[in-house]
């Protein structure tokens, strides 16, 4: 929920429940740096969707989890972390040939999710048209709340953030139930924005 759907180097979730377009892009990488993450299973695929030879630096406010995967270990906020590498990497950018790669990927990848999530005349639509019907439903700044479940794993893949802190998913502990109280934490906190829960598996 950090980054827009429609940024052109968007490339979706990672991870075992992400987009073909990130994951293509993550095996490629030469360094890959994780903020905030865990680095669990989902999101690695046991490690086996990151290249071998990449390096892999880890942002963490918890050195215990800044370890993990044999990363480069970067204990600390990640504002400020990307912010010190906002300055240092000032005027750096990705070769040419990287970009277009990637940026292609990623407009790959939103046409499938406008074939997945398009409206269909089942009588029984599938996870992605529901996913699509209530997208297409919801204000610009709407938060989607979920937690538990395979629905959290289609949300991964197929929700469409179109403001920034528009996705609030619990996925670290899979605790079943977070949704309703977490709802309610969410509108608490953004009183002035469209909060819907999802619940389901």
């Amino acid at each position: 929920g950090s980054l827009t759907w429609d940024h052109p180097l968007n490339l979706g979730g990672i991870g075992v429940t992400g987009s073909s377009a990130a994951n293509a892009s993550a095996a490629e990488a030469d360094v890959i740096v994780g903020l905030g993450t865990r680095l669990q299973d989902f999101t690695t695929g046991s490690r086996q969707l990151f290249a071998r030879s990449a390096t892999l630096v880890q942002v963490n406010v918890s050195s215990y989890d800044a370890h993990k995967q044999g990363a480069v270990s970067v204990v600390g906020d990640a504002a400020e972390v990307l912010a010190a590498l906002e300055t240092a990497l000032e005027g750096w950018r990705a070769p040419p040939e990287w970009t277009t790669v990637v940026t292609a990927r990623a407009s790959q990848w939103r046409s499938i999710c406008d074939q997945v999530t398009a409206p269909t005349d089942s009588a029984r639509p599938g996870d992605a048209q529901v996913l699509g019907a209530v997208w297409r439903h919801t204000a610009p700044d709407a938060i989607v709340v979920c937690a538990a479940g395979g629905l959290p794993g289609e949300l991964h893949k197929l929700w469409r953030v179109r403001a920034p802190g528009g996705y609030h998913l619990e996925y670290g502990y899979s605790c079943m139930g977070y949704e309703i109280a977490g709802g309610l934490g969410v509108k608490l906190a953004a009183p002035n924005r469209e909060v819907h829960v999802l619940v389901g598996d």
